[in-house]
């Protein structure tokens, strides 16, 4: 972000193609008694020591399926 280059362009685009050929695909939840929605995350703040950037993740599930 602070010093994009040729490199991160290309990777860029790379995602982007991989993702439009992806688009109709679809996730199929069954049926099930718990759709319990349940999330997790976990961050890291200023733990790199060379930048002192933060990390941050995060996942959700709704019964055992994953999705963002």
């Amino acid at each position: 972000m602070e010093k994009p280059r040729s490199l991160h362009l290309k990777k860029t685009k790379r995602i982007l193609c991989f993702v439009k050929g992806i688009a109709s695909y679809r996730l199929f939840y069954s049926s099930s008694q718990n759709l319990e929605i349940t999330s997790y995350s976990d961050s890291d703040w200023a733990e790199n020591l060379k930048d002192r950037k933060s990390t941050t993740g995060f996942i959700f599930f709704i019964g055992e399926t994953t999705f963002m």
